[in-house]
Formats: C-alpha cells, sequence, structure tokens
C-alpha cells in the first residue's frame, strides 16, 4: 500500500512514454515492445546523467557514452544485482556494473510474475527492457501524475525529503 500517497513506482507505460518522448527519430520509439531487447536509439543518453559513466580504458568497440540529463532525472550508473538463489540466501552477492549499468524498476510484471526494468548501460544510447525477479536489486523512481496544484520542488516521501522534477512526457 502507498498509505494515500500520489507517489508510485512507475508502470512500464509511464517509462515508455517518457522514453519514447525522448527518442529524436519516430522510427526508434519502440520502448513500447514486450520484448526484452535493447530499444530506441537516443533516449539513454537523453536521460542518463552527464558525469560518473565509465571513463576507464576501454575496448575500442566500448566507447562510454555519457548522458545528457535533458530532463534531469540524473540517472546513475549504481550498478543491479539478479535474483539469488534463496538457498543460498546471499545477501551480500556482488553487484554487477557499478559506474557502467542503471536498472530501474517498473510496476509492470510479465505473465511469470518478473517485472519489467529499463537499463541504462555506460557504452549505449539505447535502453535494454528486461524482466527481473523480486530478489533483485536496482534503482527505483517514483511518479506521481501531475495535477497543476501537485508540483513541489520538494517532498517528503516516508519521512524524507527528495528533490523532484516535473517531466513533460
Amino acid at each position: 500500500s502507498n498509505m494515500g500517497s500520489q507517489w508510485r513506482v512507475p508502470s512500464k507505460q509511464d517509462w515508455d512514454e517518457l522514453l519514447n518522448a525522448m527518442e529524436i527519430n519516430p522510427e526508434y520509439r519502440n520502448h513500447d515492445s514486450l520484448m526484452n531487447e535493447w530499444l530506441g536509439d537516443t533516449a539513454g543518453a537523453a536521460l542518463k546523467s552527464s558525469k560518473y559513466w565509465d571513463k576507464f580504458e576501454t575496448p575500442i568497440d566500448k566507447t562510454p557514452v555519457n548522458g545528457q540529463d535533458i530532463a534531469g532525472l540524473n540517472i546513475l550508473p549504481l550498478s543491479i544485482s539478479e535474483d539469488r538463489n534463496e538457498v543460498i540466501n546471499d545477501y551480500n552477492a556482488d553487484v554487477e556494473g557499478f559506474r557502467k549499468i542503471c536498472g530501474m524498476w517498473t510496476s509492470t510484471m510479465n505473465s511469470a510474475g518478473n517485472a519489467y526494468t529499463k537499463l541504462f548501460g555506460f557504452n549505449t544510447a539505447k535502453v535494454d527492457q528486461s524482466t527481473y525477479g523480486k530478489g533483485s536489486r536496482m534503482s527505483l523512481r517514483l511518479v506521481k501524475d501531475f495535477a497543476f496544484d501537485n508540483y513541489r520542488e520538494m517532498e517528503t516521501i516516508l519521512g524524507l525529503p527528495y528533490p523532484t522534477k516535473l517531466v513533460n512526457g
């Protein structure tokens, strides 16, 4: 339950609409696909933070693609951790891709009960759509529907202050 809050985990459709709005070429506005694949062409770069994506030596085909952060979401490469075998119960399992990848949850489940996710990579401007189980760990952005009088630059969510951005999708 969200205890009456206007804030919620964005659905796949929320993310799809934002990502499609960030695509320059209409031909690449394909984020509403149900496939697990790299989608789009420019939306990833448009939304990624302009800093912190891996700038270390990389193979020649792995050039970092910095973000432009044009929507102010400042998506950071905080890595992901995949669902682990519950028998192992390994809560300290290595995260993958720190400085190289950011996974974002959606609230939308596939038929197998896994959540759709959007993955941003350090060397691409595309966005990968995948599905992950509930034991996975990745980043989360909350959204609320804009109602003209409900926008504030700072919001208190679960007792903590967070800066907000008004994004026109």
